[in-house]
C-alpha cells in the first residue's frame, strides 16, 4: 500500500485471495488491520538491495514496460527539505535526491 493510500482503495483492486505486500515501516500495523477487516492476506518484508533485481528493473524501465513516477527532484544539498516533503504524505510518486548534475 502506497504511503497515504486508503485501505478502501486497495480493497477495490485486490481481489479475494490476493495478497497485499507492505514494505514501508510506518504502515506495517495498518496493513495487517486492513487485511483482517477485508478478509485478505497481507505479507511484510524488509527490502534489501539486490544488484541483479535492480538491473532487471532497469531493463523493464528502459524497454518501456515500467514507468517510474517521480514527484520531485532535490539536489543533494536540499536532502533535509526532500525528506520533510516525503513525510507530508500528500504526494504521488517518489522524491529523488540528485547526487550529481
Amino acid at each position: 500500500m502506497q504511503r497515504g493510500a486508503s485501505p478502501s482503495a486497495s480493497n477495490k483492486v485486490l481481489k479475494k485471495g490476493g495478497i497485499l505486500v507492505g514494505i514501508a515501516g510506518e504502515q506495517e500495523k495498518r496493513i495487517f488491520e486492513w487485511a483482517k477487516q477485508y478478509e485478505r492476506d497481507a505479507k511484510w518484508f524488509i527490502v534489501r538491495p539486490n544488484h541483479e533485481q535492480l538491473a532487471r528493473i532497469a531493463e523493464f524501465v528502459d524497454e518501456g514496460h515500467m514507468k517510474p513516477v517521480v514527484n520531485s527532484v532535490y539536489p543533494l544539498a536540499e536532502t533535509r527539505q526532500a525528506y520533510e516533503h516525503s513525510l507530508s504524505g500528500h504526494m504521488r510518486g517518489k522524491v529523488v535526491i540528485q547526487v550529481v548534475e
